[in-house]
């Protein structure tokens, strides 16, 4: 998040062109605002050097929302009350406020990735890198990682998501703003409460729906921004008593730091709980606003946050934003276990001073005017630096540098598709296999196992583990003479009567497993082989949350009953049925890293006993099954030492903690004999 606009922070000691940064008492500079940014980003560095210290440090940013609201409103309106409003004058303000310390910081991010991550984590840095190009890196993040899930802690540039909802607002603000303001000043505060109004509404809506989605984006976060414009309109803008004034601020500080303690990674967001730090901070600023012309003091809490060391870190607070998580994160990133308290301690030394260097080094000579005077300048140099950014990771990607790693190949992921239905699959598919959906499924469009023309053995059904076994069960059967069919749907578990409510967007399962049932009854294969990630699905709202058609049970009640409801039907019809118990899980800071940080990758494997916990409820299940052959990838991927097999003759046998490689899914081969 950019932590909103320094023009109320300048004092015109010369043309605006030679303004400067000076933190003393003058007219028109609000230090208790720099103090406010100051506690914003503190809240959001304890956060993310450990959510233990600060839980619910993450509001900081809606903290900024609000300040950036305010202040870009203020400003604009300030502007057109002079005659000087102009938008080939606002756009370069903003370019030079946040482009220049933006750009930097990708470069160094890009460049620090290319050492030290391996190819396809890489390739992931970019990509999310490219996306803030077009101001769009918060719908790459929705898409891709949870803001809160566990490889979230090693994406460098995930804290970019809000400086892309507020380029977007940037964006478009001003073009609504501005002929409202012309036309009618009393408009403005009206679109202001009827955009909060329905932004609110639907980022309570869409936060019940797809919270990993409407965390990231400006349409549930434009209320916060709404409210902060607000405050800036002279229809609130009104003198108030002292006594209303001193309460204001200290309710709002109150219940901004109560926030940032109360809540935690698992409260819904952004809700009617964000409401709190939100009002908070428009409490807070609402106490110390002030008209130039009455000269008032700030209140007492506006004088406890104007002290020169707050006001010094709200005054970095934009590059410290900037420079922290990618400290953070790869810190995170080159530690097998999590990093100790020394390590994070120097994380937020190293981001304060970096921070600070960044903010004397590039954000002060450019906004200044020192560097780029021209606005010609600074955008040529801008659009060069996006250039580099673009096409960099081309030329510095550490693809070229595997094969220097200590007797490893690092994995990477195929590029092209296999989408020919028609044709068998083989050892040589492609990973990236599309899924088949429900309407693939009722045109009879699955994927082909083994010989064609063979005798129909076995059918494959299940989500994206089912993805990774069907080449080596197709590899299993051609080798008998045998066909087969695949059909499998990433995150899609195979249970009927079930619905999947994700974190990011609901699906319709039940129509998709019902379609499948039917097209594989229509088969009639022998036996039909389920395989899903099961533990994942047992614990209940930890990653996905499953939940019977009628809702009345979830979690491993809903995954028992989807399953008795699938082994009915397929035995009615004297099928047999396999369950291929889950893949033990690795590490969630990923195997792939820990075979790139260390020779002996095998002793960071996940040993028998922690399979075991790990698929404590999953096994429940099982054990209360009918009539079905459970087979254990345990039997042949843990080995002598107790430990899973994550490496095999030099290859990974896992592409991440969940999945299996095609190295290590040919280990599971003799479980698919299916006799």
């Amino acid at each position: 998040m950019a932590r909103g606009f320094g023009y109320l922070s300048v004092v015109n000691r010369q043309p605006f062109d030679q303004t400067e940064f000076v933190v003393q008492d003058k007219p028109g500079y609000r230090p208790e605002l720099d103090g406010l940014r100051g506690l914003a980003v503190l809240l959001v560095l304890l956060h993310h050097l450990d959510p233990r210290l600060v839980p619910g440090g993450y509001v900081g940013v809606d903290v900024f929302f609000v300040l950036s609201g305010y202040l870009v409103t203020r400003v604009i309106l300030r502007d057109l009350d002079a005659g000087e409003f102009c938008f080939t004058r606002f756009f370069p303000r903003r370019l030079r406020r946040l482009a220049p310390a933006m750009i930097v910081t990708l470069l160094l991010t890009i460049f620090v990735g290319s050492v030290l991550m391996t190819p396809g984590d890489f390739e992931r840095l970019a990509a999310s890198a490219q996306w803030h190009l077009v101001f769009a890196s918060n719908h790459f993040f929705a898409g891709e990682v949870g803001y809160f899930e566990p490889a979230a802690e090693r994406t460098p540039l995930l804290h970019f998501w809000s400086l892309a909802v507020e380029e977007q607002f940037y964006l478009a603000y001003p073009f609504l703003l501005v002929p409202l303001a012309r036309a009618r000043r009393l408009l403005v505060p009206a679109m202001l409460v009827g955009v909060a109004a329905l932004s609110f509404w639907h980022a309570c809506d869409l936060t019940a729906r797809a919270p990993g989605y409407s965390y990231f984006v400006l349409s549930a976060r434009a209320w916060e921004l709404a409210i902060g414009g607000l405050l800036a309109t002279t229809w609130i803008r009104r003198p108030a008593p002292r006594w209303l004034r001193e309460g204001l601020a200290v309710v709002g500080l109150t219940a901004v730091v109560a926030a940032s303690f109360l809540y935690d990674p698992n409260t819904p967001f952004p809700s009617l709980f964000a409401a709190l730090p939100v009002v908070g901070a428009a409490a807070y600023v609402l106490g110390n606003d002030r008209p130039l012309e009455e000269r008032l003091a700030p209140t007492l809490a506006g004088l406890a946050f104007s002290n020169h060391v707050v006001v010094f870190v709200g005054l970095i607070s934009y590059s410290l934003y900037l420079v922290h998580w990618p400290v953070v994160a790869f810190t995170n990133y080159m530690s097998i276990g999590e990093p100790g308290l020394a390590s994070k301690a120097t994380c937020g030394a190293a981001s304060l001073v970096l921070a600070t260097l960044s903010w004397r080094l590039v954000e002060q000579p450019v906004r200044n005017r020192r560097l780029l005077s021209q606005d010609t300048q600074l955008l040529a140099t801008t659009l060069a630096g996006a250039v580099v950014v673009a096409v960099w990771p081309t030329l510095v990607s550490p693809a070229a540098r595997q094969a220097d790693l200590p007797g490893l190949a690092i994995r990477r992921e195929a590029d092209e598709e296999h989408g020919d239905w028609r044709v068998p699959l083989t050892l040589e598919t492609p990973d990236t296999i599309p899924n088949v959906q429900t309407d693939q499924v009722e045109r009879g469009e699955w994927y082909r196992l083994g010989v064609d023309g063979g005798p129909l053995e076995v059918a494959v059904w299940g989500d994206s583990h089912a993805r990774v076994v069907a080449p080596v069960v197709s590899h299993v059967l051609k080798s008998r003479g045998q066909s087969g069919l695949a059909i499998f749907w990433g995150g899609q578990p195979p249970l009927l009567g079930i619905q999947r409510d994700t974190k990011n967007r609901p699906e319709r399962t039940s129509e998709w497993a019902t379609a499948t049932v039917e097209a594989i009854l229509e088969q009639k294969p022998r036996a039909v082989l389920l395989v899903a990630n099961w533990p994942m699905y047992c614990d209940a709202g930890k990653y996905i949350v499953l939940k019977s058609d009628d809702h009345s049970i979830k979690g491993p009640d809903a995954v028992a009953g989807g399953l008795r409801e699938v082994v009915a039907r397929f035995r009615e019809v004297e099928i047999e049925v396999f369950v291929m118990r889950g893949v033990p899980r690795q590490s969630e800071r990923g195997i792939g890293r820990i075979t790139h940080l260390t020779a002996d990758p095998q002793s960071f494997a996940a040993s028998a006993e922690e399979v075991h916990e790990d698929r404590r409820l999953a096994d429940q299940v099982f054990a209360d099954l009918i009539g079905v052959t459970v087979v254990d990838p345990v039997d042949v991927l843990v080995n002598e030492s107790g430990r899973t097999v994550v490496v095999v003759d030099g290859e990974e046998a896992y592409s991440d903690p969940w999945h299996l490689s095609r190295r290590g899914a040919l280990l599971l081969a003799p479980l698919f004999e299916f006799d």
